[in-house]
């Protein structure tokens, strides 16, 4: 705005006209769109696997519903995705199935891609200039209105606690909240200028409230430029009653009074206060003080895994241990970082939610070892073998087990994926593979905890080479003739694994026979040069052109005799 206003003056200045200035209101209306741009090209529900499941659920953090957060980023649709998936459908008023279907993957991307737009209308008084009268000069002026809104309605939809104390910070979610602007109504308090950054969310602290010491619920409402929102209840807890420890007496708050009651009978609306401690590492021990825990049968949600069954002498406090591991809804091996945490008791209602974040992974980890392997000493070529390890991981954590075969780097093949599983104690791993050219092999094997501590055991095993039936021939080819780029099957017998196809002058290399009597190849576009032993040949790759090439095939059992090809 600064710099239209200069230009604006200069524009003036070279009529020669003075400019005085007023103080002018201007009505006007904004539009805009926000977020980063989603796609998701297939259907997912419960138990998707995959890296859009990720992308989705990056998506649903990012909309700030209750008891989200960025532990819900693991790439498998759990319970915690299909709640916010819910969620998100609630508020496009969508079906709330659950499932990420045409219909709500193309609300993620309106969303998402700024296809959905918000609008508006406000106004602003701000400072225009004005030319003399005697000099009229039109002047577009334009500015940036300093806040917009999130789309939808002004409307609450739930809030991250529905019990606290004064000095809380609570979070309301709901649409239509502005960056700046907002009031919150609590009860007959208001309390102004609450920012909202997402439109979807904003957070503000339970102010000391007159209750003469008892527990009381009241309203709460958001009020901005779009009006008043729907009211929800929101009960405060306050001091002990009794003398000296009243609450508010004689106009001020009395903060001798630290211990908080929890409201009677919240079974049905528990509540989390804070964790003992918040931080820690695997293995440690963490009270969950609160509300309207159950006796027995209370569940701790760890991230998106649960530790289930336990107990709570008063109804205000829940203990559990940091695991190494989270089962539940899939399995997970716990890393550092932030995870979410909130209870629910045996009538199988819920707390909110608050992070404990995991600072180590234990310093007392064994690392784990390997203390057999049996497999084969000896064996074929193109045959499979199996070979057993055994494993004692004391620990009791996730192990990875990776192993080479001795043959990478051999016609193409790569190191074989890292295999994960959870060991306690000792335990038998099974592995396959299949050699496919003779030779002495070292077969190695390494197991690694969460800790990073690792063990490897290696054996060897002497490949034979492949049996054949009957001499190396070709009899047929099909097709006969055809273009670069056709696929030609070559039967006979006497084929091994790595068989040779000799093309013209050139040579097609590793070419696979799945039984010794059949094995196909692709006309190439280019031949590299075959040399035979003892015998000169040109060292430079050929351009396959039309005409007749002689076929053969060379293994370790000689050479076949050649049929004709004809490349048209």
């Amino acid at each position: 705005m600064n710099k239209i206003l200069v230009s604006g003056l200069a524009a003036l200045t070279l009529f020669g006209a003075a400019v005085s200035y007023a103080q002018t209101y201007y009505p006007y209306t904004y539009t805009g769109s926000y977020g980063t741009c989603v796609n998701l090209s297939r259907d997912l529900s419960y138990g998707s696997r995959a890296s859009d499941v990720s992308q989705l659920q990056t998506f649903l953090v990012s909309q700030n519903f209750p008891g989200g957060g960025s532990w819900m980023i693991t790439g498998y649709f759990g319970s915690a995705t299909l709640a916010a998936v819910r969620n998100f459908q609630q508020v496009q008023g969508l079906p709330q199935t659950g499932v990420a279907d045409s219909a709500t993957r193309a609300a993620i991307s309106r969303v998402s891609c700024g296809g959905q737009s918000y609008t508006g209308q406000s106004s602003q008084y701000y400072t225009q200039n004005y030319p003399y009268l005697s000099y009229p000069y039109n002047y577009n002026y334009s500015f940036n209105y300093p806040y917009s809104y999130g789309t939808g309605a002004l409307a609450l939809t739930s809030m991250s606690q529905n019990t606290g104390a004064p000095g809380q910070s609570i979070t309301l979610y709901g649409t239509g909240f502005g960056q700046v602007g907002n009031t919150v109504n609590f009860g007959n308090q208001t309390l102004s200028g609450i920012p909202s950054q997402s439109g979807t969310s904003l957070t503000f602290t339970v102010p000391q409230y007159y209750s003469y010491g008892y527990s009381q619920t009241v309203n709460i409402t958001v009020t901005n430029a779009r009006g008043t929102s729907n009211a929800l209840t929101f009960t405060i807890m306050m001091p002990y009653g009794g003398y000296g420890c009243q609450g508010y007496q004689y106009g001020y708050f009395n903060s001798n009074c630290p211990q908080y009651q929890p409201p009677y009978s919240n079974i049905q609306a528990p509540v989390l206060t804070y964790l003992n401690p918040s931080q820690g590492g695997v293995g440690a021990s963490v009270t969950v003080f609160g509300s309207g825990f159950t006796t027995s049968g209370n569940t701790v949600h760890f991230g998106n895994g649960i530790i289930a069954n336990l107990s709570s002498i008063d109804g205000q406090s829940v203990s559990f241990t940091v695991p190494s591991t989270i089962t539940g809804f899939g399995s997970q091996v716990v890393t550092m970082g932030a995870y979410q945490v909130y209870v629910t008791n045996s009538a199988g209602f819920s707390t909110n939610s608050m992070p404990f974040t995991v600072t180590s992974l234990g310093t007392s980890a064994i690392a784990p070892t390997i203390t057999g392997i049996n497999g084969p000493t000896t064996l074929q070529a193109g045959v499979q073998g199996t070979w057993t390890i055994t494993v004692n991981n004391p620990s009791g954590t996730y192990l990875t087990t990776s192993v080479t075969w001795g043959d990478e780097g051999e016609y193409g093949y790569a190191a074989a994926q890292p295999q994960a599983a959870y060991v306690t104690g000792q335990t038998t791993l099974t592995f396959t593979h299949t050699y496919y050219s003779a030779g002495t092999r070292t077969v190695s094997f390494t197991v690694r905890n969460t800790s990073g501590q690792s063990n490897s055991a290696t054996a060897t095993v002497s490949v034979s080479s492949q049996s054949t039936q009957g001499p190396l021939t070709i009899s047929s080819l099909t097709p006969t003739t055809g273009p670069v780029g056709t696929q030609i099957t070559v039967y006979g017998s006497g084929f091994t694994y790595a068989n040779t196809v000799l093309f013209g002058s050139g040579a097609i290399t590793n070419v696979y026979s799945p039984n010794g009597t059949t094995l196909t190849f692709t006309v190439p576009q280019y031949l590299s040069p075959y040399c035979a032993p003892n015998m000169y040949c040109a060292q430079y790759v050929q351009q396959v052109t039309p005409g007749q090439y002689n076929v053969s095939v060379q293994n370790q059992n000689g050479t076949s005799g050649t049929l004709p090809f004809l490349v048209q």
